[in-house]
C-alpha cells in the first residue's frame, strides 16, 4: 500500500480490493485495527497530488501551444480551451482514485465504534481529501452542463464509482452519532452536500444524490447542528427542491421503476431532513415562513397512491413514511409564534386547513 510506482500502486489496490471487499463486520473491525485506514489515507493524498500535478501540467501545455501557435493565451475570451480532464494521464489517476475509494468504502462497513476510532485517527486528513475529490468531479460536470437542458456524454465508469463511493464514505462517518456535530461543522462539507443535491437530474449517479440527502438528514438529527444547518446559506432551499418536485404529476412520464424509486426516496429523505430541523424551536419561525417548503410538505402529505405500486419495491411503504415525516414536520412548524400561525393558515388561500 505504500507503493509509489504506478504499476505497484495499481497491483496493491487490486489486491486490497479483492481481499477487503466483503460484508463481514468483524473482519472489517480487525482491518481497521491493523491500520489499513492510515495507509489508504496516505495513498489517497498521493493520488490527489498526482491528479493536481497532471492538470497543472496540461494547462501549461495548452498555454504554450496558444502562445507559440495561436499567438494568444488560454485566458483570451474567445479562446476555446481543450477538455483537459480527458488526457490519458489524468484518467489513469482517476481510475486509481476510483479503486482506492472503493477499498476505503469497503473497510468502513465495520462497526460504528470502529468507524469512530478510525475517524479519530485519520478523519482530519481523510475527510478533506474526500470532500476535495467529490467537489472536483461535481464542479467538472456542472461546467459541462450548466443547466438541466444541456446534453453531456456518459461519464467514464471510474468517475461514476468515485462519486458513489465518496458519498458512501461520508455516509459511514455520518452513521456514528458522536461524529455528526464534527461533520456538520467541518469546513465545506455542508456546501458539498448542498451542491450534490442541487445538481440537475441525470447529471450525477442516482445513488450519489440519495447518499448526500441521507447524510444531510442524519446530521440534522443532532440538536447542536439544527440552528446552524437551518441558517446555512441555501441549504433549506436545496432540500425543498426534491421535496417540492411534483412526482404525482410526472408518474406517466417518469420512465422506469428505478427512476421513480429514486424520486420518492429523494423526497422522503429531504422531508425527513426538514422534519429533523423542525424540532428546534428557533427553526420553527424560519421554516413556517418558507411557503414552498410548507407546500412541499402538503404535497407529500396528500400523495397516498401511485401507479408504480405493486412492483414489489415497497412503494406504498415509502409513501407512508414520507407522509409521516411531512405531518410531523407540519405539526412542529405549527408551534411557531401566533403571527406565523396566521401565515400558515392563510397560505395559498387556506390550503393547509383544507388538506389537514
Amino acid at each position: 500500500m505504500y507503493s509509489v510506482n504506478q504499476a505497484d500502486r495499481t497491483a496493491a489496490i487490486a489486491l486490497a480490493s479483492s481481499t477487503l471487499d466483503h460484508n463481514n463486520q468483524t473482519l472489517h473491525d480487525h482491518e481497521i485495527v491493523s491500520g489499513i485506514d492510515s495507509a489508504l489515507t496516505k495513498h489517497t493524498a498521493l493520488l490527489v497530488y498526482k491528479a493536481q500535478s497532471e492538470e497543472l501540467d496540461n494547462k501549461r501545455k495548452v498555454s504554450d501551444v496558444d502562445k507559440h501557435v495561436f499567438g494568444g493565451s488560454a485566458e483570451d475570451p474567445g479562446r476555446v480551451v481543450p477538455d483537459l480532464v480527458n488526457s490519458k494521464g489524468i484518467e489513469s489517476v482517476v481510475e486509481e482514485i476510483s479503486s482506492t475509494c472503493e477499498v476505503i468504502e469497503a473497510i468502513y462497513r465495520c462497526s460504528a465504534d470502529s468507524v469512530a476510532a478510525s475517524f479519530a485517527r485519520v478523519g482530519s486528513e481523510l475527510l478533506p481529501l474526500i470532500i476535495q475529490i467529490t467537489n472536483h468531479e461535481v464542479r467538472r460536470r456542472r461546467d459541462f452542463a450548466p443547466d438541466s437542458t444541456t446534453e453531456i456524454g456518459a461519464p467514464p465508469e471510474a468517475r461514476e464509482i468515485v462519486l458513489k463511493n465518496t458519498t458512501k464514505i461520508i455516509g459511514h462517518f455520518a452513521r456514528v452519532g458522536g461524529l455528526t456535530q464534527i461533520l456538520a461543522y467541518h469546513p465545506g462539507l455542508l456546501a458539498c452536500l448542498r451542491r450534490i443535491i442541487a445538481c440537475p437530474l441525470g447529471l450525477l449517479p442516482r445513488e450519489c444524490r440519495l447518499n448526500a440527502l441521507w447524510v444531510t438528514a442524519n446530521l440534522a438529527c443532532n440538536q447542536e447542528n439544527m440552528v446552524m444547518m437551518a441558517c446555512h446559506p441555501g441549504l433549506i432551499e436545496t432540500l425543498v427542491i426534491p421535496a417540492f418536485r411534483s412526482i404525482e404529476d410526472e408518474e406517466e412520464n417518469i420512465g422506469d421503476i428505478e427512476a421513480y424509486i429514486e424520486a420518492i426516496r429523494s423526497r422522503d429523505i429531504a422531508v425527513r431532513a426538514i422534519f429533523n430541523l423542525s424540532w428546534e424551536p428557533q427553526n420553527k419561525l424560519l421554516l413556517s415562513e418558507h411557503l414552498n417548503l410548507v407546500e412541499a410538505l402538503l404535497k407529500t402529505l396528500m400523495y397516498r397512491k401511485s401507479s408504480w405500486g405493486g412492483f414489489g419495491r415497497g412503494v406504498s411503504g415509502i409513501l407512508l413514511q414520507s407522509r409521516r415525516h411531512a405531518s410531523s414536520a407540519l405539526r412542529n412548524i405549527s408551534e411557531a409564534p401566533k403571527r406565523n400561525k396566521q401565515i400558515l393558515c392563510m397560505a395559498n388561500g387556506g390550503t393547509l386547513l383544507d388538506k389537514v
